[in-house]
């Protein structure tokens, strides 16, 4: 078997990818952000149509030129306009954060795999609250005091 066919075999596919965040303990908070970007999709589309049937009544209303009937659906317009538009920005950032948690989450088991299992000889990760070793250098030299030296202060006279 040659090395890319190996390599391809330990691959998972995409469902070996996605399907077992929905199983894992991020699950519930996933699904509560799905409910939301579902409710947020259903009410756009609900806003779309009464848009659409408000804007075929102001029609009726402007060749009638029935005024009291005009003002009302126009800040009908305004309030189903301004829906249409936020709610589908809404829901981008809500789907992002989504996604971010999930690529946040196998990035995170990847990681542990991968640090886990490390052939003989090669030094293992030890992280300080999530700092890899170049980073905690200067943290532990700056918490025993032997870090840079602090800015001169001028003292007035």
């Amino acid at each position: 078997m040659s090395n890319n066919a190996l390599h391809a075999a330990e691959r998972p596919g995409i469902l070996g990818l996605v399907l077992p965040y929905w199983r894992s303990a991020e699950r519930w908070k996933a699904m509560a952000l799905l409910v939301v970007i579902l409710t947020i999709s259903f009410t756009t589309l609900y806003a779309h149509i009464a848009l659409n049937d408000v804007q075929g009544k102001t029609t009726d209303a402007l060749i009638e030129l029935d005024w009291s009937t005009i003002k009302p659906l126009l800040l009908l317009t305004f309030g189903y306009g301004l829906i249409t538009v936020l709610l589908p920005i809404t829901s981008t950032i809500f789907q992002d954060y989504l996604k971010l948690r999930w690529r946040t989450w196998v990035t995170r088991g990847l990681i542990e795999r991968w640090t886990l299992v490390l052939p003989a000889g090669l030094p293992k990760f030890h992280s300080m609250d999530g700092l890899d070793q170049s980073a905690q250098r200067p943290a532990l030299g700056l918490q025993q005091g032997s870090g840079p030296a602090a800015p001169h202060q001028h003292q007035a006279r």
